[in-house]
């Protein structure tokens, strides 16, 4: 893999920070095989699929930043290619990851949302979370993990085809409670 990243802030508060990642991957082909044994004897049946070819590709991210002000902060990003993601029978999707983040009582209460949307199927993630700073290092956080997709696919025997958020690997939906205790 090659790549750069970058990042600008301007001196003037009325400019948006700016900042991007680029990456090839030069990936090494990946073969997915099934073959049957019976006995320490390999039988005639046997399936086998170029998962991972062997052709360069590229990720990339490319965003904007601005804090408001002291208590509201905004992120919008255009991911090409989740980490989870190759040139493989999946492709590469195309992502806007939009974000803002509502600060108050001097920091001690925190209102988070935050979403990824594929805009190649429709589908989405939502992460809505509420922090509280209870006490000095003390923090307790709620949220919720919502995905938003279609579990079918167009063709019932197409894992690649289905929608990225209704996909089993991404997960079932969760609401969550943590503390979170530093010292």
């Amino acid at each position: 893999m090659a790549g750069f990243d970058f990042s600008f802030s301007a001196a003037s508060d009325k400019v948006p920070g700016f900042f991007g990642e680029l990456a090839v991957f030069f990936p090494e082909s990946v073969d997915f095989a099934l073959f049957v044994l019976n006995n320490g004897v390999r039988s005639d049946i046997e399936m086998s699929y170029l998962n991972v070819p062997s052709t360069p590709f590229v990720k990339a991210t490319v965003g904007m930043d601005y804090t408001f002000t002291s208590w509201l902060y905004a992120n919008l990003q255009y991911v090409r290619g989740f980490i989870d993601e190759f040139n493989d029978a999946y492709g590469l999707h195309n992502y806007l990851v939009p974000a803002i983040e509502m600060r108050f009582l001097d920091d001690s209460l925190k209102f988070l949302l935050s979403a990824a949307w594929d805009v190649d199927d429709l589908s989405a993630a939502l992460f809505p979370q509420i922090t509280w700073v209870a006490a000095p290092s003390v923090e307790l956080i709620m949220g919720v993990w919502a995905f938003l997709g279609d579990t079918k696919s167009h063709d019932e025997l197409s894992y690649a085809g289905r929608y990225k958020f209704g996909q089993k690997a991404a997960g079932r939906s969760v609401v969550f409670f943590k503390g979170k205790v530093s010292w």
